[in-house]
């Protein structure tokens, strides 16, 4: 019924891999697990679509609201929404629907040493009075679970209307980085910030390194520069740059929610047809 059409790069050459059915839909969230792939396609109104692509086989199951991450282990399934989850305990064949207390949805998730990690954080523009210009601002939260039904925020992270864009994820030590620019009229001046402590404390500095890949010994970034063209730059766990790889692709632009996978060892990057494997 649906398909997303994996394609595998080094950066120089490019091969098909077929994945599951032969026909296409607009993915708005993407995750593979088990040599699976699980999709949500949001239709508009309260209407999204849950594709579990099994490879030879599918199912999708239709779902009441607007649901934008998804993660999966074992035999649970999470899918959030914007004040709700559902949670499968037996992969997927039933749901509890969970009120949840989050600010935002999800959108990154990762178990550290027996706990769950999520970060929440909402983007928007921000009209500054009177002069016609937008800035970036963001709403930030982390929360914790020793289940994935039982959530609770990290005391102190929730803030909100802070200027800039918000973290991508965070590292396995709980570090986050971002940039603000305080001279959005003028010559633009960043201020950098970081945390240790999943945003229960920052520290103020100049212009800091941003990432979205933690690869356990080493951090990156990965991004979509136009004219056909995808960064990666690599960075110590202290954020020191090491080598820079560019990946000349036809791929479209990445789902606006979706950031750099990995899936053993190896960077996934997903467009809205496409997945590159990053080498």
């Amino acid at each position: 019924f649906y398909q997303l059409n994996p394609i595998k790069t080094d950066g120089t050459s490019i091969t098909a891999i077929k994945i599951g059915d032969s026909k296409s839909a607009e993915i708005d969230f993407y995750y593979p697990y088990g040599g699976a792939h699980y999709s949500l396609i949001y239709e508009g109104g309260d209407n999204t679509i849950l594709l579990h692509d099994k490879i030879n086989t599918y199912s999708t199951k239709y779902l009441k609201g607007h649901y934008s991450f998804l993660y999966k282990e074992d035999q649970q399934l999470l899918i959030c929404s914007t004040d709700s989850f559902l949670l499968s305990q037996d992969n997927g064949m039933s749901y509890e629907s969970i009120k949840s207390n989050f600010h935002a949805p999800l959108t990154y998730l990762k178990k550290i040493n027996n706990i769950y990690y999520g970060l929440a954080v909402k983007n928007f523009k921000y009209n500054l009075a009177g002069t016609g210009f937008q800035i970036d601002r963001f709403n930030i939260g982390v929360y914790t679970s020793n289940n994935l039904k039982d959530w609770s925020i990290v005391p102190n992270t929730l803030r909100t209307n802070v200027n800039g864009k918000g973290p991508e994820i965070f590292s396995n030590s709980g570090m986050m980085t971002y940039n603000q620019n305080i001279e959005p009229l003028g010559n633009p001046v960043y201020e950098g910030y970081t945390t240790n402590d999943f945003g229960a404390t920052w520290s103020r500095s100049g212009l800091v390194p941003v990432f979205n890949i933690d690869l356990g010994n080493s951090l990156a970034h990965v991004s979509y520069n136009g004219a056909n063209t995808i960064s990666r730059q690599n960075y110590s766990l202290s954020l020191e740059k090491t080598n820079a790889i560019q990946y000349q692709t036809s791929i479209s632009i990445p789902l606006a929610n979706q950031i750099p996978l990995v899936l053993n060892g190896q960077v996934l990057y997903v467009s809205g047809e496409q997945v590159l494997i990053l080498k």
